[in-house]
């Protein structure tokens, strides 16, 4: 039997379908962070769905229709109930249900979904459930045998999640993983997890707090926390505790990294994320971020105390301070000229490597780095419609085994501009463009016991381009381009001590094409010989 908002058959179908989008509004709950046979057999459940949830598809229902199939639909006016049984499926303000059995009681208001419940949210986040009920003031509601897989592969489970009230739910016997579950062995631990007795969240204050939490490595109790708490995800910003980050790896066994949030203020802001490892020292990742009417500064330390590691893990040499920064900002001086920096230093080649630090590579100014080579540099922009100016300094550090950083040059300053004119002349365009730049090496690249090589660099570009298109379809581009560039040289034996030159270029043509196109339904064909 199917039936829709529409159909004017059936006043028992809409009292159904009405009572149940409370069951939806009932699970309708942020992600919580099960256990002995809650375990067993949520994950099961959670291992056959599927690995990213999509969304469902429109409906065309609206927010106000609602579509109910079921085998049978049965009113017992003696009991005061209304039942759909056999393959049940509701859709409702662009969610779905589904489930063996849905009862709603007119009397008492109660809403009961039984057998293999699944709803389907309106961003493709899924949630199982043995059974839900829900009271008719929809305040209250307990689902049995829950779990859910959530955006990025999270998945929860419990055996019983509760609602309280508008603001309080509770998952009692919950689990949190984002791992994996195993194919072969569905009630396999998974890699890592977070346990606890009970998980409530307090829609209020936008908390989720843990009573009597544990994290396990492969079903392995490594921690345990009576209590611990984190904003939820409905919090825009808040202090607390953040997703842990848990591996294994033979240079650090076992390592976990719990990060802790703190607000300093609207503007500013620190994240503290100790790494405890089991064969090695510990590991102190600090991230400072604060927002200036002008700008922004974004800055990572890290720091630790400890020997060198060899390519097999084992600890060699002496404890010694060992450490990094990665930091950047950007500072806006007026309309278009802004003014920025980055820093970017290892005290270890090996340094991001061995301790997994990510995100190394990322652009934090005009050059760009990536993960062996450091680029700190200190720079100033002008850009407007017509014009790009640029000056720029630049330090080098490099993170091969053969990389000797006095062999780098420093690179002080970079100049390059560009401009074009903002009326035409003689009908065309016309614009400039320049570069300069000097480096510095302190020491040969060849020999070692040489300086380095200086050099320093100036171009100079200007070009005129218009264009003529005549009767017969036939386009005519005209153009002039001028080149200058200047070389100078200092310290380089090839060329006995010091040396300059230069050169000039310029050209003068015309582009001819006669451009043919043909329009083909929704396409459009172009030949340009």
């Amino acid at each position: 039997m199917r039936l829709d908002s529409t159909d004017p058959r059936n006043t028992r179908a809409r009292l159904l379908a009405g009572a149940t989008a409370l069951v939806f509004t009932a699970l309708a709950l942020p992600a919580f962070a099960e256990e002995d046979g809650a375990i067993a057999t949520a994950l099961p459940v959670m291992a056959a769905a599927p690995q990213a949830a999509t969304p469902p598809a429109d409906d065309g229902l609206g927010d106000q229709g609602y579509y109910l199939e079921a085998d049978t639909l049965i009113q017992d006016d003696k009991a005061g109930t209304i039942t759909a049984e056999g393959q049940v499926q509701v859709r409702n303000q662009g969610r779905t249900l589904r489930a063996e059995r849905v009862v709603y009681n007119r009397t008492t208001g109660i809403v009961v979904a039984t057998g293999q419940v699944v709803i389907v949210e309106r961003d493709g986040t899924t949630a199982f459930a043995d059974q839900v009920i829900l009271d008719d003031q929809l305040r209250a509601g307990v689902a049995k045998g829950f779990s859910a897989r959530l955006q990025d592969n999270i998945k929860i489970a419990g055996d019983t999640l509760v609602r309280r009230d508008d603001n309080t739910a509770e998952l009692n016997k919950g689990i949190y993983t984002p791992c994996e579950i195993c194919e072969e062995d569905k009630t396999k631990p998974p890699t890592w997890s977070i346990r606890a007795d009970k998980v409530v969240q307090d829609g209020e204050n936008h908390l989720i707090t843990y009573q009597n939490a544990v994290i396990e490595m492969f079903g392995i109790p490594v921690f345990y926390a009576p209590v611990f708490w984190h904003a939820d995800p409905s919090a825009d910003r808040m202090s607390g505790l953040l997703p842990p980050t848990i591996v294994a790896s033979e240079r650090r066994g076992l390592s976990y990294e719990q990060p802790y949030l703190w607000v300093i203020n609207p503007y500013s802001d620190l994240t503290i994320s100790p790494q405890i490892n089991t064969k090695v020292n510990p590991f102190l990742n600090l991230e400072y971020r604060q927002r200036f009417y002008s700008g922004q500064i974004n800055a990572r330390f890290g720091y630790t105390y400890e020997k060198d590691l060899d390519s097999n893990g084992s600890r060699i040499g002496d404890n010694t301070n060992r450490s990094y920064i990665l930091a950047d900002g950007l500072f806006d001086i007026d309309k278009a000229w802004k003014w920025g920096f980055a820093a970017e230093r290892a005290s270890d080649d090996l340094i991001f490597d061995k301790y997994d630090i990510s995100d190394v590579s990322r652009q934090r100014g005009l050059a760009a780095s990536d993960n062996r080579r450091l680029t700190s540099q200190l720079f100033a922009t002008r850009q407007d419609n017509l014009s790009w100016f640029s000056i720029n300094a630049i330090s080098v550090q490099g993170l091969r085994p053969t990389d000797n950083d006095r062999t780098f040059p420093t690179i002080a300053p970079l100049i390059e501009g560009r401009f074009e004119l903002p009326v035409p002349v003689l009908g065309g365009r016309f614009r400039m463009q320049g570069s300069g730049v000097v480096l510095t090496r302190e020491q040969s690249q060849f020999v070692a016991s040489e300086p380095g090589a200086d050099s320093r660099r100036a171009t100079f570009q200007a070009d005129w381009r218009t264009n003529f298109t005549f009767s017969s379809g036939l386009r005519a581009s005209p153009f002039i381009e001028a080149r200058a560039d200047y070389y100078s040289i200092a310290d380089y034996p090839a060329a006995g001590s010091d040396d300059s030159f230069g050169r000039a270029l310029g050209v003068v043509g015309v582009d001819l094409t006669y451009p043919l196109f043909r329009r083909d339904g929704d396409r459009t064909i172009v030949l340009e010989p």
